[in-house]
Parts: C-alpha cells; structure tokens; sequence
C-alpha cells in the first residue's frame, strides 16, 4: 500500500513538472496546500508567489491527470485471485453528502439533504484496506440511496462481477439482492443468529465509513465544495 502511494506521486510529480517550469517540491506544496485545506486560489497564489491564473491551470492540468489514470486505480479486482484475495475482507458500499453551493442554473431545492443543507452523493465501494474500488457521484443528495445505486454505472455490472460467489456489503438504505447483502432491520423481533449476523455485518461494514473519514480529512475542500456546473461520474 506504502509503495503504491509513493508510485502514484512520484507519476504526479513527473507529470506536473513537465507541464510547468517550476519545481516538483514547489507544485506539490500548491497542490497540497490546496486540496488539503479549505483555502481559495488567491490565498494559495500568494503564499507561493505566482499568478491565480497559473495556480489555476496547474490544479485543472493536476485534476484532469488525475481524472485520467483513475480507471487504473479505482477498480474493481479482475482475475480470480485478486477476487479471492479480496473475498477474505468483505467489500462495502456506502454513500455519503459533500455539502456544496448549489451549483449555476441548478434548483437549490433539489440538493437539499435532510439536514436541511444543498449537498451531493458520493457513493464509495472500497476493498479491505480503504481502497476505493469503485466512486459514483453527481447525484443530488434529495435522491435515496437506493435510486442513487441504481443509476450508479457499478449496478448493472456487480451481478457478472460477483457471480454466485462474491457479495459486497451495503447499509440498510440498499436492496437486498444476491451479491448485495445488508443487515436486518431492527423491529424488535430479531433472533439471537440475525442479532449477531448484524453486528459483524456493521463490525465489518465501518471500513467504509472509516475510509470517507480519512478521504474528507485529507481532501478538505471536499468539506464545502463550490461547483460551478455538475457532471454525473
């Protein structure tokens, strides 16, 4: 996992510095001060002495880089001994809100969560080790999560990619289906086996949360985003 991290910036180093005249340590420190922190494009041109305008080309050039090579990292495992592999840890699916400004010609209505506040799904599925394995988002956050799986690219292809032998597991707000499991709902009337069936369900399941956890803390912009347009993805 370590070494995967240094390989993937050692690629965004290589590739920023051959898209600008400035140094690796230079680029990495804008970018990180960045998406680490909930800064503006004016606040971190300044503290590093360059124009927003090279600050912004470096982050769209940085982004759209990112956007690319991303179907080589988040996916799902391929060949029978990485599903195994992956089968020892169950994989989890989850979605979560980034609150955002309600994006231009957009109804404010139509993102409003119920917390009251105009937001966007992100539906994670990620392995044993907080991998995301599989992202969705651009789905107002008004939308149920099973809606929102539904129309999620993953839905149509997890019944060839699971098979009769693999599942994933998802929260309760999910259809219940062969390669989907979810716990059982609480009514008062559960047995000791579906009591204990839930709580390793939700025992294994807190990767996920946990992995939206760290990925909301690295990636501080994403606490409050502010969207111009929207695109499903």
């Amino acid at each position: 996992m370590e070494g995967t991290k240094k390989a993937m910036l050692q690629v965004v180093c290589e590739f920023l510095s051959s898209t600008s005249s400035s140094s690796d340590e230079e680029l990495g420190k804008n970018s990180n001060r960045y998406v680490g922190n909930k800064s503006t494009f004016r606040q971190v041109s300044s503290r590093f002495n360059m124009s927003e305008s090279t600050f912004h080309s470096i982050c769209t050039r940085l982004l759209n880089f990112l956007n690319d090579i991303s179907p080589n990292v988040i996916k799902f495992p391929n060949t029978v001994e990485e599903k195994q592999q992956a089968a020892s840890e169950f994989a989890r699916a989850y979605c979560r809100f980034s609150e955002l400004k309600t994006p231009v010609g957009k109804i404010k209505s139509t993102y409003v969560n119920r917390h009251d506040l105009p937001a966007m799904v992100l539906q994670g599925i990620c392995s044993s080790d907080r991998k995301f394995i599989d992202v969705f988002t651009g789905i107002p956050s008004k939308i149920y999560d099973a809606r929102v799986f539904k129309l999620s690219f993953i839905s149509d292809k997890l019944p060839q990619i699971c098979g009769n032998t693999y599942h994933i597991l998802g929260d309760a707000a999910y259809p219940i289906r062969k390669w989907l499991l979810t716990p059982y709902r609480d009514y008062g009337n559960l047995t000791n086996e579906q009591r204990t069936y839930n709580y390793k369900f939700s025992a294994t399941r807190v990767r996920i949360e946990n992995t939206f956890g760290i990925f909301k803390q690295r990636f501080r912009q994403l606490l409050k985003v502010d969207l111009w347009a929207v695109k499903i993805s």
